[in-house]
């Protein structure tokens, strides 16, 4: 069976899992990063990027120690 999980993203690009029904999804237009928790949706971080072309917020890794950490790198 399929699902959304998650829906009232913007060009959604990345995903990345912290946990069950817990993830971080990068929306490349508007510089956002959301977290959906069990379904509910908070913008965590709002970047102004150039959004135009091959442009905007491209990716979204997490550091090998997020778990300890809390560090993510973003490039955009």
């Amino acid at each position: 069976r399929i699902r959304s999980a998650v829906t009232g993203l913007i060009a959604p690009t990345q995903v990345r899992f912290l946990g069950v029904n817990d993830m971080l999804i990068t929306e490349k237009g508007t510089g956002r990063i959301v977290r959906s928790r069990n379904g509910v949706k908070t913008t965590v971080l709002n970047l102004n990027v150039a959004n135009n072309s091959e442009r905007g917020l491209l990716g979204l890794t997490l550091d090998p120690n997020f778990s300890a950490n809390r560090r993510a790198y973003v490039y955009y």
